[in-house]
């Protein structure tokens, strides 16, 4: 369930106003497992509405959580197909065998977790923007 905010700004299927930020917009990635070099790359390759995109910070993420809501995240409806949604943020640790990690959020859970970049069991990606047009606000 999405929150409606008070604003002159509309959501539109494919772009969503943060309710938190009113200068933010989001984009839902695809419903499918996906890793963070996978996310990374969708991200960039982004085009809609004249681009701007990136992946989220880690507070952005957390900034959406909201166990008051069916998915626990204020712009994505209910689904149980996911658990995890990667920031654009790395991290500095690595595994033993070297390969890379990344931060991500937990929305079932409410919590900051790393993975290694190459997993992607029930990993979504967001894209986020500041607005286009900030005359709006």
């Amino acid at each position: 369930m999405v929150r409606k905010m008070k604003s002159r700004v509309k959501n539109t299927p494919d772009i969503i106003q943060d309710p938190n930020h009113s200068e933010l917009e989001w984009h839902l990635g695809p419903d499918q497992d996906i890793n963070w070099y996978e996310a990374s790359e969708w991200v960039k390759k982004l085009g809609l509405d004249e681009g701007g995109w990136r992946m989220p910070m880690l507070c952005e993420l957390k900034d959406l959580y909201d166990k008051s809501v069916p998915s626990n995240c204020k712009i994505k409806p209910s689904s149980s197909s996911w658990l995890w949604v990667w920031s654009g943020e790395k991290r500095d640790h690595q595994y033993p065998d070297n390969r890379k990690t990344a931060w991500g959020f937990d929305f079932r859970h409410g919590l900051e977790f790393w993975g290694g970049c190459n997993e992607s069991l029930r990993s979504r990606v967001f894209a986020v923007r500041l607005h286009k047009n900030k005359n709006d606000f």
